[in-house]
C-alpha cells in the first residue's frame, strides 16, 4: 500500500441530509460510487474540539484530554479555551512526519499553536483573531500575507436574521479563499498526507438548517432560505471537485469526513430544574435565596420573561452580540442591554451564589449540548443510595433522553475525572441540553425552544466517505467511529499504531489486508507556549459569540 492519503474535513457535514442531497452533488458521488459511505458516529460529547481530538488521536476523550470547549476549575467557571497544549497524545501526522512521510495540515480544529511537521502546518480553531504565529514554518506566513490569506479571523458570530445574507456571502468567501490556498499548497509542495478541514459547513448549517423545516421557524424565513444548507452542500461538491482535479487518483486514497452531523434544534433541556426539584442541588438556606427560589417555582425564570418581552425589545437584545462584531466599540445602546442583562445574576437564582456547594450531591454543566451530570463522590459511594448506576436509572424514568451512558461505559484514561459521572442526550438532538454557567434560566425540564429557534444543533451522525486504489467498493454501510480513522489512515502507510489507540483499524474497507502492528510512541510536545490573558479573554469572547459558551 502506501500510497497518498487526501483528507476532506468537512465540519458538521450530516449523513442524513448527505444522502438526501446525494444526487446533486456529482463530485462527491463519484466517490461514494467508487468507494463506500456510512456514518462515522461521533464522540461522547460530540463538540467539534473534543471529536477532531478523537480524529486526530485516535482516543477517548478521557485520553486525549480535550473535554469540552473548555477547561473549568469548577461548575461555575467560564473556563481556559483548549487548544494543542492541552491535547494529550501524537497526532496522525507527527507520526508520519516521524516516518519520514511530508504531511500538509490545513485549518483541523486543536492544531493551534503548531507543532513542527516535516512539511507544513496551517493552524486551526480555537486560535486568537489576530495570531501570526499559526503556520508552521514560519517563513510561509510572508508568503500568505502577500496573497491576502488570514485563515486565523474566523467566523465568529451568530448574526441576527437581518444579517443573515451577508454572514452567508462571508462564509463563501471564506472557503473560497481556503480552496485557493490549498490549490496553490497541492501545486507548490509535495506530500504524502494531506488534510484539510472547512469550518463553515458547520456555521452555515447552525444558522440555516432550520429554515429548511417549515414549522419551525416563520413561513417567510422558510420560504427565503429553505435552500440555502443544500445549495451549500452544491458549492462544496463544486470545491471538492476543484481540490481532487489537483490529485493523481490513480495514487491517492481520498477521505471525507466529518466530526458530527446536524439536526434542527425544536427543544431545550434544563435537567439542572429536575436536579434541584429532587434535592440533588442544594441552596443555601438564607432569606433572599428563599425568595429568589420561591419565585422561580412560580415560573419568575428568565426564559419565561423573555418569551413574553415585546418583539422589539427581544430584537434590540439579541442584537448585542452583533453589534459587538461588527464594531470595536460598543455602541451605547449595547452597554445599556447589556447592564440591563447583567442585572439578572442578582435577580434570578444563581448558581454561585445560591447553592450550597458543599452540599450538592449532583449537578449538571458544560457547553456541549449533552447532559453532563458530575457527582459529588465525597458524599456517595457504591454502598450508598445514590451512585452512577442507580442515578442513571432514575434519568432515564424521565423519559426525556433515549442514550444515557455511565462513566466507566465509555471512558477511560487519565483525564477521567475532568468527564461526566453521567452523559445523556436524545439520539435524535431534537432537544439540546442548555446548561448555562451561572443562572437557573428554567423551572421546566423541557421547553420549547423559546431562546433561539432558528440555530441547529450537533447530532452523532456524521459521515464517512472513502474511496481509492486501496479501498474496496461496496454498498455496505459499516460501524465506524470518529476515532477509527486514525489507526486506519495509519495502517494504509504501513505506519505501526500507538498501542494506547482507541480506535480499530477499518479492515474491511481496505483491499489487500496489511498486519496490524503496533508501537510505543514518545510525545515531543511544545513546552515554550503560553497564551497570554489577552488571548485567553479573546478566546473566550468568541466561543461565546458562536454560541459555545
Amino acid at each position: 500500500m502506501s500510497k497518498k492519503v487526501f483528507i476532506i474535513g468537512l465540519d458538521g457535514a450530516d449523513f442524513q441530509l448527505m444522502n438526501e442531497f446525494r444526487k446533486d452533488l456529482p463530485n462527491i458521488n463519484k466517490i461514494i460510487n467508487n468507494g463506500m459511505f456510512s456514518i462515522l458516529r461521533s464522540s461522547i460529547p460530540n463538540a467539534s474540539t473534543v471529536a477532531w481530538a478523537s480524529f486526530l488521536t485516535g482516543k477517548n476523550p478521557g485520553k486525549h484530554g480535550i473535554v469540552d470547549f473548555v477547561t473549568r476549575d469548577s461548575p461555575t467557571d467560564l473556563g481556559t479555551p483548549v487548544n494543542s497544549i492541552s491535547l494529550e497524545g501524537p497526532s496522525m501526522w507527527k507520526i508520519l512526519s516521524q516516518k519520514e512521510k511530508k504531511c500538509i495540515v490545513f485549518g483541523v480544529p486543536l492544531t493551534y499553536p503548531p507543532e513542527g511537521v516535516n512539511g507544513i502546518l496551517i493552524g486551526g480553531f480555537p486560535l486568537p483573531h489576530d495570531a501570526d504565529d499559526y503556520i508552521y514554518p514560519r517563513e510561509l506566513v510572508k508568503e500568505f500575507i502577500s496573497k491576502g490569506w488570514n485563515f486565523a479571523d474566523l467566523p465568529t458570530a451568530s448574526y441576527s436574521r437581518d444579517k443573515l445574507p451577508e454572514f452567508l456571502k462571508e462564509l463563501h468567501k471564506r472557503i473560497e479563499e481556503k480552496t485557493q490556498a490549498c490549490l496553490h499548497l497541492l501545486e507548490k509542495h509535495d506530500w504524502d498526507l494531506f488534510v484539510v478541514h472547512y469550518f463553515e459547513t458547520d456555521k452555515v448549517q447552525h444558522e440555516f438548517l432550520n429554515y429548511k423545516y417549515r414549522g419551525i421557524v416563520d413561513e417567510n424565513s422558510f420560504k427565503k432560505y429553505k435552500d440555502v444548507v443544500k445549495n451549500f452542500y452544491i458549492s462544496m461538491d463544486r470545491v471538492i471537485g476543484r481540490l481532487l482535479e489537483k490529485i493523481d487518483l490513480k495514487e491517492t486514497n481520498v477521505f471525507i469526513v466529518s466530526d458530527h452531523g446536524f439536526s434542527p434544534n425544536e427543544n431545550l433541556i434544563f435537567l439542572d430544574a429536575w436536579l434541584l426539584k429532587k434535592g440533588y442541588i442544594k441552596l443555601k438556606d438564607n432569606f433572599f435565596t428563599k425568595m429568589k427560589y420561591f419565585l422561580f417555582k412560580l415560573g419568575l425564570t428568565p426564559i419565561n420573561i423573555f418569551r413574553y418581552l415585546p418583539v422589539k425589545l427581544k430584537s434590540k437584545m439579541l442584537e448585542v452580540e452583533d453589534e459587538k462584531y461588527y464594531s470595536e466599540k460598543d455602541s451605547k445602546k449595547t452597554n445599556i442591554i447589556g447592564k440591563l442583562l447583567g442585572l439578572s445574576d442578582k435577580i434570578f437564582l444563581n448558581k454561585v451564589s445560591d447553592v450550597e456547594w458543599s452540599k450538592t450531591r449532583a449537578y449538571c454543566y458544560g457547553s456541549t449540548g449533552i447532559a453532563n451530570i458530575f457527582l459529588n463522590l465525597e458524599m456517595m459511594n457504591e454502598n450508598s443510595e445514590i451512585n452512577p448506576k442507580s442515578m442513571g436509572k432514575e434519568i432515564e424514568e424521565i423519559n426525556v433522553f433515549d442514550e444515557i451512558y455511565i462513566k466507566k461505559e465509555i471512558y477511560s484514561g487519565d483525564h477521567c475525572k475532568q468527564l461526566p459521572d453521567i452523559a445523556a442526550f436524545q439520539s435524535s438532538f431534537k432537544g439540546l441540553t442548555y446548561n448555562h454557567p451561572t443562572i437557573f434560566l428554567s423551572n421546566k425540564i423541557v421547553i420549547k425552544n423559546y431562546l433561539a429557534p432558528d440555530r441547529a444543533t450537533h447530532n452523532m451522525n456524521g459521515i464517512f466517505i472513502v474511496a481509492g486504489p486501496d479501498i474496496e467498493k461496496t454498498k455496505e454501510r459499516i460501524n465506524a467511529d470518529i476515532i477509527d480513522i486514525f489507526p486506519t489512515v495509519l495502517n494504509l502507510f504501513g505506519v505501526p499504531i500507538p498501542t494506547d489507540v482507541d480506535g480499530k483499524v477499518l479492515s474491511k474497507i481496505i483491499k489487500t489486508k496489511s498486519k496490524v502492528t503496533y508501537a510505543e510512541y514518545k510525545e515531543d510536545k511544545r513546552k515554550d507556549y503560553k497564551a497570554s490573558e489577552k488571548d485567553k479573554k479573546d478566546m473566550l469572547e468568541r466561543l461565546k459569540r458562536m454560541g459555545y459558551l
